[in-house]
């Protein structure tokens, strides 16, 4: 956003955050948020590791054993499961050992049952099919130990295509890796192609490597929804937003195929593409709309937000969602104004919010009218924000009281001390 009143209020909710969670959480606390965000972001079949992992190979799974009945760590504790073995012929060292190393054993503990939650912990592997594998070695052992999937449930190692590119020396890892992952991309098998259009993605919007680009650009123009909305993914998520993917995705968000125009209508959003938050207030008018699409337009109208060029398109765009028959986007653009544009400028779209009929919609609004009224410290609205629980049991008790408070002119009274001076505080 280039807007001043934006970047504003952002930074002062993020600042005051950050000072809160500093206090609260702690170094320990502090260093379990990093893992938690580390594990979750990589659970996409990406090739993040690549800095980091001590070996990487890409080989062929020749076979397989398994142990007996044993207890394993998986999903943070000790669980009844069996260790897998597989032998894989190499097809490339690339990184971390000798390049005419011909086999590896890599070894996964799956348990019998995850914890009652958790995802299932999938089988990695399928025989004589390729992989990009991710390893380290495994202490007193000649194998080692598979850095995907397995134990924690993660995503599997990358499939590849059966190309065999010859093991190549004295060639960098990625300038080895994109040529089969492009190749991989253009399998006609989703199944195997969907991991390698996810990590060319990753590539490209998140390492700045650009090579895989034209090959999704592809792969999305082709029209075929499998294909297509996996590629308009991938070339929209991530760090770097290339807006010259915009044309190509208008394109698209007018086709008949509701997967393949939800879709496109969600890539322009997570581009900062205004006007399709308009095209979507149409599409969702429209009969037998597909819900996955409906989730991935709702899920993009933030990222909208934050990397659209001008406030006044996103105002407008926004409160013309607030307008459309589709209850789930209007409770991604209440969202939207509560947690990225709430400031008294706002207050009196806020408290139009208060009129819609949804519930969400209506806490949303008082969820943002607090963060407005600056409630932290404004004794005039103190217990004007309850909890979602307790809203749903008394909802127009709250929609009166900041109706009214509006009403009386929106006051700010800051809390004092016993000699009238102001307490300064921070939100917690």
């Amino acid at each position: 956003m280039t807007s001043s009143r934006f970047m504003t209020a952002k930074t002062l909710r993020f600042t005051r955050l950050l000072i809160a969670g500093a206090l609260l959480l702690g170094l320990v606390g502090l260093q379990t948020v990093h893992a938690g965000l580390d594990f979750w972001l990589t659970r996409a079949p990406v090739v993040r590791p690549i800095d980091s992992c001590q070996v990487i190979v890409t080989g062929t799974v020749r076979g397989e054993r398994t142990g007996d009945e044993t207890e394993g760590l998986a999903f943070g504790r000790e669980i009844k499961g069996r260790w897998h073995i597989v032998e894989v012929a190499v097809d490339d060292a690339i990184k971390g050992i000798d390049l005419e190393t011909s086999t590896i054993s890599a070894r996964f503990f799956l348990p019998f049952q995850p914890p009652r939650g958790m995802y299932s912990a999938l089988h990695p592997f399928q025989l004589n099919a390729r992989y990009l594998i991710f390893l380290q070695p495994a202490p007193d052992s000649n194998e080692y130990d598979l850095l995907q999937g397995g134990d924690e449930g993660g995503a599997p190692p990358l499939r590849l295509a059966p190309v065999l590119p010859g093991k190549q020396d004295g060639v960098a890892p990625l300038d080895r890796l994109i040529p089969q992952l492009i190749a991989t991309a253009q399998e006609e098998n989703i199944t195997i192609a969907a991991g390698a259009i996810a990590a060319l993605g990753y590539l490209a919007n998140w390492r700045g490597d650009k090579r895989g680009v034209p090959v999704l650009k592809e792969l999305a123009a082709k029209g075929q929804p499998e294909v297509a909305v996996r590629a308009m993914r991938s070339l929209t998520w991530g760090r770097d937003k290339d807006r010259s993917l915009l044309p190509l995705f208008e394109e698209l968000s007018n086709k008949d195929d509701p997967s393949l125009s939800g879709e496109a209508i969600a890539a322009r959003l997570r581009l900062g593409d205004t006007r399709a938050l308009h095209q979507a207030v149409q599409w969702g008018e429209a009969s037998g709309l597909a819900r996955r699409q409906i989730e991935s337009i709702s899920g993009a109208m933030k990222a909208c937000c934050r990397n659209a060029s001008r406030e006044e398109d996103v105002l407008e765009a926004l409160q013309a969602v607030m307008r459309s028959q589709v209850v789930e986007f209007r409770r991604a653009a209440s969202r939207v104004f509560r947690d990225e544009l709430a400031d008294k400028e706002l207050l009196p779209t806020l408290i139009d919010l208060l009129d819609d009929p949804d519930r969400e919609v209506q806490y949303n609004a008082i969820m943002g009218l607090y963060e407005a009224a600056e409630g932290w410290c404004n004794t005039l609205v103190r217990g004007y924000v309850p909890a979602r629980a307790t809203f749903l049991e008394a909802p127009l008790r709250y929609v009166t009281q900041w109706k009214l408070w509006w009403q009386e002119g929106a006051k700010f009274e800051p809390y004092r001390d016993e000699y009238g001076n102001e307490i300064p505080t921070v939100r917690l």
